[in-house]
């Protein structure tokens, strides 16, 4: 059924004498660090630990540290400042909170030996409990693949989980060895929201979660670990553990995240650059790169359909043109292409080159999702296209999420003055949508929470447009990438060119150079001065903070934060002159799927 949406909302614009002063391009934040020890000629918080009853050989059978205040405590140059030196009799005790079971740990080590399970690192609670219920994470260094350091191993006593991973299984000849007596950079991120499959195999590990590693900004691989290792009343221990050879070396710049940091992060981190490389990319330089043709059989004499499954098609209905760079693919209407992608998650980049030949309501430029037309209420799908309902807009970020009720959607009439930007026709635009699974949405008018959504940004030609919610699992499990094609809608007529799909949050500059342009590029949209009023929504007219397609009336408001223009105030020596235009609109929602 086709369910409505009237959207009321009120947008204020100001106007100065000379100049028409609007929001700076916004940037994506660093992740700040729930806390962070930087080692400066003094520990932070921290507390040297050391363990009673050491053998001859600096290890133990099963010892809990306890604080030794007499520790040798001294410092020495570091990465940056100065570094806490650990020589090999005792370890540190970190103060930090432990973040839960999403988190994300990044230091620089030198280290002057290693020793096999021999702590760098070590989160965990209950580690020597005698009720079988301990936790843990040791990031260590192994000979089981030809000595490899750094590797993760982790266990959680209750779900019996016990794995591990390491370099072993991503590069050719052996584990990699981070180098003694030198500075190395490590960052180990958990994602507590997703399950672990074996890097080797590709078959699910029960009970585990996805952790990636990185060394020197490059990230090396991932695996299992256990669950529950640095939540609750977890500690975190630098150089010891309650069995091993204590750790000798320096310490600096240790930061904890309750988030999972991205490779970009990770790079920044550790001061490199990392050359920005896509998952997957169609250059369609006459090859469709992988993709298939997309037939719908029964559409009707609008190009349009009620509910069908796309096939595949012939091959040969295939065309290359003139590209924005090199060839392009050539979609005439009859047919789009399934990508070969396999989805990449909950957290993704989508870039793209568009030439439209002609637009159409919910059309799909490029659509993700399973289940499409699932009859258990079980489909997930984003989608990328245009509608009339903020006064023609292109693009329009939409999804759904049947699992969890989700379906919000969020366009540029948010975030401009006058109504939806509309890419135009018959000229190339660079469009690139970010998802970031591990961020909670909120309503970009209200602020306000919108539940089983994540924040997403669009960008139009290298410029940040604006934010919003989407609803979470648009391109996991078995999704796939429609381009130009989905069950229902006129199948999209035009030009794709270089298909990007990223397995992280790209940031301003990245998108900025993909686009070929600069951050302070924005879009041109069109801007009415002096808008004509419309009658404020009538009482049957609901407001809610969410977008949520239901059976009644929905009412929201347009942004007025940070994202779009709200009420902007200029000093000017001589004078100022400020002309405040109050536009009110109604958005009627068409039909959802």
């Amino acid at each position: 059924m086709k369910k409505k949406l009237v959207m009321a909302g009120l947008m204020v614009t100001a106007f100065v004498l000379g100049a028409l002063v609007t929001n700076p391009v916004k940037s994506l934040a660093a992740p700040t660090p729930t806390k962070e020890y930087n080692f400066d000629g003094d520990l932070g918080g921290a507390k040297p630990m050391a363990r009673e009853g050491d053998n001859e050989e600096g290890r133990n059978t099963g010892v809990l540290p306890t604080e030794n205040p007499n520790a040798n405590v001294t410092y020495v140059e570091g990465k940056n400042g100065q570094a806490v030196f650990l020589d090999g009799t005792f370890g540190l005790e970190l103060d930090a909170v432990a973040p839960g079971e999403t988190y994300s740990v990044a230091f620089w080590v030198n280290p002057e030996r290693f020793s096999n399970f021999g702590p760098i690192l070590q989160t965990g609670s209950d580690l020597l409990s005698a009720n079988t219920s301990a936790t843990w994470l040791n990031i260590t260094k192994t000979d089981w693949d030809g000595d490899s350091c750094p590797i993760i191993w982790s266990r959680n006593e209750k779900t019996g989980a016990w794995p591990w991973y390491c370099t072993a299984y991503f590069t050719a000849g052996g584990g990699y060895q981070i180098p003694k007596k030198e500075w190395s950079h490590i960052v180990v991120t958990v994602d507590g929201k997703t399950t672990a499959t074996d890097p080797a195999t590709g078959d699910v590990v029960a009970d585990t979660v996805v952790s990636k590693l990185y060394v020197n900004g490059q990230l090396i691989g991932e695996g299992p670990v256990a669950t529950g290792t640095f939540s609750g009343d977890a500690k975190a221990y630098l150089g010891i553990n309650c069995w091993d050879i204590i750790f000798k070396g320096a310490f600096d710049d240790v930061k904890v995240y309750d988030t999972v940091l991205t490779a970009a992060d990770a790079a920044e981190l550790a001061g490199v650059e990392v050359p920005l490389t896509p998952v997957k990319k169609y250059s369609f330089e006459d090859s469709l790169d992988g993709a298939k043709v997309l037939v719908r059989e029964g559409d009707n004499e609008d190009g349009r359909n009620a509910g069908i499954l796309p096939i595949e098609g012939d091959n040969a209905k295939a065309t290359f043109v003139e590209g924005k760079n090199g060839k392009a693919i050539s979609l005439d209407g009859s047919f789009g292409l399934l990508l070969d992608q396999p989805a990449i998650g909950e957290t993704y980049t989508l870039a793209f080159w568009v030439n439209p030949a002609r637009f159409s309501n919910f059309g799909p430029i490029i659509q993700l999702g399973s289940d499409l037309l699932s009859a258990n209420t079980s489909s997930t799908w984003l989608n990328i296209t245009k509608t009339d309902w903020d006064g023609d807009s292109c693009p329009i970020i939409w999804s759904r999420n049947e699992i969890t009720g989700a379906w919000p959607w969020y366009c540029t009439a948010y975030f401009t003055a006058g109504g939806g930007y509309q890419i135009p026709k018959n000229e190339w635009s660079h469009i690139v949508v970010t998802v970031d699974g591990q961020t909670p949405a909120t309503d970009p008018a209200t602020g306000d929470a919108v539940l089983d959504t994540v924040v997403s940004k669009l960008y139009v030609n290298g410029a940040y447009v604006g934010e919003g919610p989407v609803a979470t699992g648009t391109f996991a499990g078995d999704a796939k990438a429609y381009v130009g094609i989905n069950c229902w809608d006129i199948i999209f007529k035009g030009l794709f060119d270089d298909i990007e799909l990223y397995d992280t949050v790209l940031s301003d500059d990245q998108i900025a150079s993909l686009a070929g342009a600069s951050v302070e590029a924005t879009p041109e949209p069109t801007a009415t001065l002096e808008p004509t009023a419309t009658p404020a929504p009538t009482e049957t007219t609901a407001p809610t903070a969410s977008i949520a397609p239901t059976e009644a009336v929905v009412e929201t408001s347009v942004e007025a934060g940070s994202v779009s223009p709200a009420v902007i105030v200029v000093i000017v020596v001589v004078a100022v002159a400020v002309i405040g235009g109050v536009v009110f609109f109604v958005i009627k929602k068409k039909s959802a799927k």
